[in-house]
């Protein structure tokens, strides 16, 4: 087995792990914000219960993403690690699993009748999903996991999973290393660190772009000013100057009327972060340290919308220039 496919077994394992952990945090959401609506005030506890299953699911999410990850599985002894790591996550996360089976119980137990009556499915949907959770891990850790086929057998993964890895693995393969784009453009990099300029600058260039670099916010805002042609921006947003966010909220009617995109490219990824940025009018977010190959396809998909926008407006200033003229035509003849 290729260390790529390797990986890619591991992140669907992680996948289907968290896949659960997306009904426990969902559903424990809705279920919140439709017990905020009925009788407001008198279910403090109720909501703190809620709260607490929803916040115990997102701390089982970290653990997941924490110890299945692909580096802590080498190729020589795979099946064996997960089983190491499985026993690891159980012993880790055991306490959220309770707290939440405990919830779910005093929510059956205490909530207003009605409620629990009219949205007994959704905690149901928990309940079920915290034991698939536990269902899966325990089948990584018993022992019986040596080979991918097992892993179908004991149902960690479909078989329609393992196809889907094999055929996503070839499809890797026919990447190439430098991302040659199909839209070679004019991106100015915005980073007050040296090193990540250069870093990004040389990465760009290689894939056929021409860059401007600001190692400010200030000296950002300038080359946004000025006659240089810019399609594409990558913003670093806690600079000492001027900030990422407020280049986004001095400089959004520029971008917005050139169709300039913006991706913000953080050490930061707090959830607040990412969605103050795109409210901000940032297009997209991506985390330090880079992986060039998503930003790349992020800067293409990007650049692809851009030009598209920008094709659109020319032809209708075309339309509209051509009736001006023919109106001018029809009051002198």
């Amino acid at each position: 087995m290729s260390k790529r496919l390797n990986d890619l077994l591991i992140g669907k394992i992680r996948h289907n792990l968290k896949t659960h952990l997306n009904i426990v945090c969902g559903f424990s959401e809705l279920l919140l914000e439709e017990l905020e609506d009925v009788a407001e005030g008198s279910n403090g506890e109720g909501q703190e219960a809620l709260a607490s299953i929803n916040q115990s699911g997102d701390s089982i999410v970290q653990y997941i993403d924490q110890m299945f990850a692909a580096h802590n599985f080498s190729l020589q002894d795979v099946f064996s690690q997960l089983n190491v790591q499985a026993q690891a996550f159980r012993d880790c996360t055991n306490e959220f699993v309770s707290q939440i089976n405990e919830r779910l119980a005093w929510c059956e137990a205490n909530t207003p009748e009605a409620f629990f009556a009219e949205f007994e499915e959704d905690f149901r949907k928990i309940e079920r999903a915290t034991l698939a959770l536990q269902d899966n891990v325990a089948s990584l850790q018993s022992g019986s996991i040596d080979s991918v086929d097992s892993l179908v057998e004991h149902r960690v993964l479909s078989q329609d999973d393992v196809n889907l890895v094999g055929k996503f693995s070839e499809s890797l393969e026919e990447t190439p290393d430098v991302l040659e784009t199909k839209y070679p453009s004019n991106i100015l990099v915005v980073d007050d660190n040296p090193a990540n300029t250069e870093y990004l600058r040389r990465k760009l260039v290689a894939a056929k772009h021409n860059v401007l670099i600001a190692n400010s916010g200030v000296e950002a805002e300038s080359l946004l000013k000025s006659e240089h042609q810019i399609d594409l921006v990558l913003l670093d947003i806690l600079m000492p100057d001027l900030s990422g966010y407020e280049i986004l909220g001095r400089n959004r009617e520029l971008l917005q009327s050139k169709n300039i995109p913006t991706i913000v490219v953080s050490s930061l990824d707090e959830q607040e972060t990412v969605y103050r940025c795109l409210e901000s009018g940032a297009q997209d977010f991506i985390t330090k340290p880079v992986n060039f190959m998503i930003l790349a396809a992020r800067i293409n998909s990007a650049l692809e919308r851009k030009y598209l926008l920008d094709r659109e407006e020319e032809h209708l200033f075309r339309i509209e220039s051509e009736k001006q003229k023919n109106e001018k035509v029809s009051l002198h003849a």
